[in-house]
């Protein structure tokens, strides 16, 4: 009787996670999307759980089945990609903010110069592992515009997202290297200690997000969606370093 007793809370408990959604984010909007998921618990006295890691590990994850409602991808070619396969909702497509590239070096002398450090230095090189990561790959498009590149690339550190690329770098284990934007104002590090690198010197970093078929929870997650679109959330997408493409005030 109590082995029956004890199954029925169980069994409770997992209808209960079941319907709260569950959405995979890309490891740079870590910082945002709690902040977003927040406000959005508090307006509507809803859950929605959160899932972070690289772009390219996520998307591993939702083709093997993982249990996710919606996808924040770091790009839109993933999202595409998911399309495509029929697994994403095409119609639920949107570009939820413009990522930006920064290089980060704690204790070089001020002010620096991203250029002379890696092509003057022989010291590693941090940065998200391209194949994983939008991030990464931005990095290594500003690394081959200085040419012969092939002697910097091989210092190359690669993280398994440009959050674990970013701590290698915090840690000191690497002196210097590409991160995003979003996770040094995350971090409240001192704008000296970081150098934007020109958007013209790799592809826009155009980030973006779809529900997923398989979801039972469409009209929260349709909910979810619809609230990304809200001047708060708009407010702190930019206030964590990035710009916005198709997201606008809600009328």
């Amino acid at each position: 009787m109590k082995l029956f007793f004890f199954s029925l809370i169980f069994l409770s408990q997992i209808s209960v996670t079941a319907k709260v959604p569950t959405i995979a984010v890309a490891t740079n909007f870590n910082h945002a999307m709690n902040s977003i998921v927040e406000k959005f618990e508090r307006k509507y006295k809803k859950k929605i759980q959160v899932s972070y890691g690289s772009t390219g590990s996520l998307y591993s994850q939702i083709i093997l089945g993982a249990p996710f409602d919606a996808f924040f991808s770091a790009d839109t070619k993933t999202i595409d990609l998911l399309i495509k396969e029929d697994i994403g909702i095409k119609e639920t497509k949107i570009s939820y903010a413009l990522g930006s590239l920064v290089f980060l070096c704690e204790k070089c002398p001020r002010p620096f110069d991203w250029r002379e450090i890696i092509t003057k230095s022989d010291s590693k090189i941090a940065i998200a592992n391209p194949k994983l990561a939008p991030y990464g790959q931005a990095a290594n498009e500003v690394v081959e515009s200085l040419g012969d590149s092939s002697s910097v690339r091989e210092r190359f550190v690669f993280g398994s997202s440009i959050g674990q690329a970013f701590q290698f770098i915090r840690t000191g284990n690497i002196p210097f290297g590409f991160v995003a934007k979003s996770l040094v104002i995350a971090d409240h590090l001192d704008k000296s200690k970081y150098q934007e690198v020109s958007m013209k010197l790799y592809t826009p970093i155009e980030q973006g997000a779809v529900i997923l078929k398989k979801t039972k929870l469409l009209n929260e997650v349709e909910l979810f969606f619809s609230f990304l679109k809200s001047k708060e959330v708009r407010e702190i997408i930019l206030n964590n370093g990035y710009l916005l493409k198709e997201i606008a005030d809600a009328k």
